[in-house]
């Protein structure tokens, strides 16, 4: 009985007066969130720290540098003579085709000449 709350045990006390707080939902939600914020950000956080290393990495790599520049100096002798010859650059999907690029007699392919 709702008018005579003397007369409930303490689980029912309990669920009469928490059922009176304004937004309960919304409000433990918000609880929850910030209880666990802390953990969710260092779980987000150490893939991200991941990604920002490996780009660092491959931005400060001279040895990756060397073999794009290689590749490069490969594909503007190769295509010597055409419209394609002397580029500055080139898309990294071309990286794919190194393997299937076979020398004269079939024996080789460029990705392992380089």
């Amino acid at each position: 009985d709702i008018d005579n709350p003397s007369i409930l045990d303490k689980p029912e006390k309990f669920l009469l007066e928490i059922s009176g707080i304004l937004q309960l939902p919304v409000r433990l939600k918000c609880w929850i969130f910030m209880l666990s914020f802390k953990e969710n950000l260092e779980h987000a956080a150490r893939p991200i720290n991941d990604l920002k290393k490996s780009v660092e990495a491959v931005k400060n790599s001279a040895h990756l540098k060397s073999v794009l520049g290689t590749i490069l100096s490969f594909g503007n002798y190769m295509n010597a003579g055409t419209n394609r010859a002397q580029a500055n650059g080139f898309e990294l999907q071309i990286l794919s085709k190194l393997s299937t690029t076979r020398d004269f007699f079939g024996e080789t392919n460029l990705l392992k000449y380089i």
